[in-house]
This record gives structure tokens, C-alpha cells and sequence, in this order.
């Protein structure tokens, strides 16, 4: 099955050959500065457009749709994006977005900046709701920085055409084996059950380091899925959700499910999932790194049979423990052996 990487910075995205999708980026500059803080709420141009600013020591920040006015202008320019020939105005939120829409229908470049403009409009709210609810100030820098790779990560999963360094796995190729994770990463497999005449699903994951030690498994039953899809992504992000509980930074993710990649790869085909999608992605921002493999059921038989247990077995009880579980030790072993 063909499959693509992303090596990340703080500025964008490089599509590189690999198995699946990875993410490396350093921890945005965040200022904990307390300052004084004034909300005000009133009308500028229409009845409609509210005046959304806040006032800090006696700075305005102003209404970030309101783009021509106060800081989130620095913003805009460190985005590189171009004003309207009579400028955006200083009033209208409509008109600044219709620009904004058009604009970005007409640009045929992928280096241009305008198709990240909802993510910068999004940056600039969180960077606002920062400074009314924590009192910290976010640098125009980091605002962008992270609205423009957020950018590049939701373009690059949009995307249909494999990119050229891009390989197809032979249909007749082995399987193989669990390969263990380099000596700085553990690799937390994710296990999927699902039965479509019952009411619940099974969900798992096994962490192991680099010897192929388990150091942790969990497993849980899941309720109200309405889909494979939907049942298999919810064990994704309670996977990822459970490794950074953990404290685990560099975390190599491999799951069996075809679901699961179909929906990163083409998240567009997915929208009342287009949530839970996001939240995966993220959870992951937390971690130093992070890598999900799509993978065989043989390189994912612990995980996999473990999930599986949650239906045969009708073992419902949800727990996590340390090490792995007695009645898979000559399993894991046998992986342990692998190269």
C-alpha cells in the first residue's frame, strides 16, 4: 500500500520517503508575563460586526477578522500576505474575509501564503483567548509559524497524488515480523475489534521499547461507534491519548487498520469525522516525535489479538497494566526475537 512521511519544522512541511506520516517540531514561545486586562464590547461599522478587542495595560488588540487594525497586523505581514489595492478595512469583517475567499480561489501556487489564511484567523483567536483567559502574550513569530504548518500538515493529508518518492507495496510481498523501535523511540502498537451485529468494539495498545520489552498494555471496550471507521479512530486517539499520559516524547504508532489510514491520508472523505481527526493530529503535536505506520495484522498480532478478546472473549473490563499479558508472553517473545 503506498504511504507518505512528513518531516516537520516550525515553518512548514518536506514530503520524504517513508511508511506513513511523521512529525518533529519544537515547542512554541509562549511568554508567561501577567498583565493587566480590559474587555470591551461595543459596535464599530455595523450592529452586526462587533468590536471583539480587549485592551492590555492600555494596548488595544483588536478584533483579529477585523484584520487592517492593531497587532494582528504584524501578523499579516509576517504571513507575506498581500493587502487589497485600497488596503483591508479598517471596519468591515465581511469585506476582509470575501478578499481573503477570493483570493485564494484565484491563487494557483502552493507556496502562496493566502491558503493558510483560516488557520492564521484561527492562530489569531487562540492567540486573543491567550491573552483574555491566561494573561500570556504569543509573539506574531510563533502565531504564524504554527498556523502555516498546521497549514502544510492539512494540504499535504488532502492530498490525492502520491508524491514521487512515494512506493507501492506489492501485493505478494511478506508480511514479516514486529521490528523493534531505534534505542530512543518505543513503538506503541494499536489493536481494532469490530463486529458490526454488536454493540461494542474492541480497542488496545502494547507499548515496547527497543529490546522489545512490553512496558505497558491497556485494553477497553468502546460504546456507540457507528462505524468501523469511527470505532477504529477512537482507538487511535485513545492510544495517543494514553502514550502522552505516559510521558513518552519520540512514539512510533503502528496500526492494521485500513480505515484508519484511509481517513489521514483523505480526511475529506470523512467529515462527520473530521473532528476526531483533528484531535488525533493535535495530541500528537505534544510529543518530540511521532510516526503512525500502517501495518499487517502478522506485525500487529499482539495488539490485534488482544482488541479481539473484548468481543470473543466478551472480556469488557478496561484496565491498563505494566508489562504484557501471561496469556501472550510466548507471542511477544517470539517478537522480541525479530530483528
Amino acid at each position: 500500500m503506498a504511504s507518505m512521511s512528513f518531516a516537520l519544522n516550525r515553518f512548514g512541511a518536506k514530503t520524504t520517503l517513508s511508511p506513513d506520516f511523521e512529525h518533529s517540531s519544537s515547542q512554541s514561545f509562549r511568554p508567561s508575563t501577567r498583565v493587566g486586562l480590559k474587555i470591551t464590547s461595543s459596535s464599530t461599522a455595523t450592529e452586526s460586526e462587533p468590536d471583539l478587542s480587549v485592551t492590555v495595560n492600555g494596548l488595544k488588540m483588536s478584533n483579529p477578522f477585523v484584520i487592517g487594525s492593531g497587532p494582528p497586523v504584524e501578523a499579516w505581514r509576517l504571513a507575506g500576505i498581500q493587502p487589497p489595492p485600497a488596503g483591508f478595512s479598517q471596519t468591515s469583517v465581511f469585506l476582509n474575509l470575501h478578499f481573503l475567499v477570493a483570493a485564494s480561489k484565484k491563487q494557483l501556487s502552493d507556496h502562496s501564503n493566502l491558503k493558510a489564511f483560516l488557520w492564521i484567523l484561527w492562530s489569531l483567536w487562540k492567540e486573543r483567548n491567550a491573552l483574555v483567559f491566561e494573561r500570556n502574550r504569543i509573539t506574531p513569530h510563533s502565531t504564524i509559524a504554527k498556523a502555516l504548518e498546521e497549514t502544510e500538515i492539512w494540504y499535504q493529508l488532502l492530498c490525492n497524488d502520491h508524491p514521487p518518492h512515494t512506493t507501492m507495496a506489492s501485493p505478494n510481498a511478506p508480511h514479516g515480523a514486529w521490528k523493534k523501535p531505534p534505542a530512543d523511540v518505543v513503538k506503541c502498537n494499536v489493536g481494532m475489534a469490530w463486529e458490526a451485529s454488536d454493540y461494542i468494539s474492541g480497542s488496545s495498545w502494547i507499548v515496547r521499547d527497543c529490546q522489545g520489552k512490553a512496558l505497558h498494555h491497556s485494553r477497553q471496550a468502546l460504546l456507540g461507534s457507528s462505524s468501523k471507521t469511527e470505532s477504529d479512530l477512537r482507538s487511535l486517539l485513545w492510544a495517543v491519548q494514553a502514550m502522552g499520559d505516559l510521558r513518552h516524547k519520540k512514539v512510533f504508532f503502528e496500526a492494521s487498520s485500513v480505515e484508519v489510514r484511509e481517513s489521514l491520508l483523505n480526511p475529506y472523505r470523512c467529515p462527520t469525522l473530521s473532528s476526531l481527526i483533528l484531535k488525533i493530529l493535535e495530541l500528537l503535536y505534544c510529543f518530540e516525535k511521532w510516526t503512525i505506520f500502517h501495518v499487517s495484522d502478522q506485525k500487529n498480532k499482539v495488539a490485534k489479538t488482544i482488541a479481539e478478546s473484548v468481543i470473543s472473549g466478551s472480556r469488557v473490563q478496561s484496565y491498563v497494566a505494566s508489562g504484557s499479558p501471561h496469556w501472550l508472553h510466548q507471542m511477544i517473545l517470539e517478537d522480541a526475537r525479530s530483528v
